[in-house]
């Protein structure tokens, strides 16, 4: 029985039964066009009786017996039964227009050449301190179990660029915009071996990773303290090595480039591009509201971007459109790396400041993957579901510099 868009198939009765695979073959059924809706094997006994045949033809005419024994035997007898129906009905009336799209199914498959790569972007850790007046101690502006807690997420997941989005400094004796308050003074020294030891440390547990560190306004003002007050210090360089940066450049200062890091010295014009379509700058755009600068940023924008300076975890996205293409882009801040109590000269308790970090997938290619958030609370990461509690490390850092660097005056007390 066959309509336009139903079908049934039934094999005539045998000896054997017949599996569907046999009967759509039996028919020529074809399966791009047809499905198989329910498929019933059937079979049941008939009676043959037993007889003793001695027959034969003579010239048309038969002659001998048929003796019959009053003996039955029983045989069974199997059928297969098919119901199928069309992928595509057709319609009981004609259309105006008839198209007919034929689509060949195919896998997507990743350009060759390329690899998915991950990225640890390091925000606005604003190393620094506040010295205790007349005793000692000192409380320090960044925060050393977050920077830790991130490493050891890190660790899991291996980056292949890591990448500090400025302020890696805080340089508050050196600002030309605030008071300089007793507690400023004298901290530059302290803060620049801890920095480049803490950067050291990701160098020497990511060797084959690529490492890059960008100036943000706050590691800027060692430039803009010296075009003002220090203009005869200003790009001055060792007779013998003209050829290097300034002495007091902060590439120098923190032995970033003899490390092997990337040095992106440029503010606020610096970037670091990931690929085409994703890039890295420390940013110089801040407005109060939540998102708002995120959404700032996204206006005119072409492509991803990672941004610090605001110290919140932010992000939007939008679509835009292309001739060939629509590409989904977005711009994300991390958070910061810093202490969010009102110790960081500038701000207060109440700021609405996030402590985070992000990680970001992107290839040669110019894939960008949507930027995910590590949680910083207290002093332990959560990425993925999993916890990392960060550890402060001030006693290595102290063994590390082997007596070269007196620490006494920076024994880490509590923000009061």
């Amino acid at each position: 029985m066959t309509s336009k868009n139903k079908r049934t198939i039934i094999a005539p009765p045998g000896d054997e039964p017949m599996s569907l695979d046999e009967l759509l073959a039996l028919f020529k059924v074809d399966l791009t066009i047809w499905k198989v809706d329910r498929f019933l094997p059937n079979s049941w006994p008939i009676g043959i009786k037993v007889e003793d045949k001695d027959i034969e033809f003579v010239d048309g005419v038969m002659t001998g017996h048929v003796k019959s024994s009053g003996k039955i035997n029983t045989k069974r007898l199997y059928q297969a039964k098919a119901w199928l129906s069309r992928y595509e009905l057709i319609p009981s009336k004609v259309p105006i227009h008839n198209v007919v799209v034929n689509i060949r199914k195919t896998k997507a498959k990743k350009p060759r050449g390329t690899k998915t790569k991950t990225a640890l972007v390091l925000p606005d850790p604003q190393f620094g301190f506040l010295k205790q007046v007349n005793k000692p101690g000192a409380v320090p502006l960044h925060d050393r179990t977050a920077i830790d807690a991130v490493h050891q997420v890190a660790l899991e997941v291996k980056p292949d660029s890591i990448i500090w989005a400025g302020d890696i400094l805080d340089l508050s004796e050196w600002s030309t915009h605030f008071v300089l308050r007793p507690e400023f003074q004298m901290t530059t020294q302290a803060a620049l071996i801890e920095a480049a030891w803490y950067v050291g440390n990701f160098v020497a547990s990511f060797p084959f990773a690529e490492q890059v560190a960008m100036i943000g306004n706050h590691d800027d003002r060692l430039e803009n303290y010296m075009i003002k007050n220090m203009r005869q210090a200003y790009m001055i360089r060792p007779a013998d090595q003209l050829y290097l940066d300034s002495m007091m450049e902060v590439d120098n200062l923190l032995g970033l480039s003899r490390m092997g890091v990337h040095y992106v010295g440029e503010y606020p014009d610096g970037e670091w591009w990931l690929n085409e379509h994703l890039k890295v700058v420390h940013g110089s755009v801040a407005r109060i509201r939540p998102g708002a600068t995120a959404s700032a940023i996204i206006q005119n924008a072409t492509v991803s971007q990672i941004f610090g300076h605001i110290h919140r975890q932010e992000i939007v996205s939008e679509r835009v459109l292309g001739m060939y293409e629509d590409r989904h882009i977005w711009a994300a801040s991390p958070g910061c790396l810093c202490h969010l109590d009102g110790r960081v000269p500038g701000s207060t308790k109440d700021r609405n400041w996030q402590k985070g970090a992000m990680i970001v997938q992107y290839d040669a290619s110019g894939f960008v993957g949507f930027p995910e958030f590590i949680q910083i609370h207290g002093d332990t990461a959560i990425f993925r579901g999993n916890s990392f509690k960060g550890r402060d490390r001030f006693e290595d850092l102290v063994r590390s510099t082997k007596g070269e660097f007196d620490w006494e005056s920076y024994k880490p007390v509590a923000f009061i």
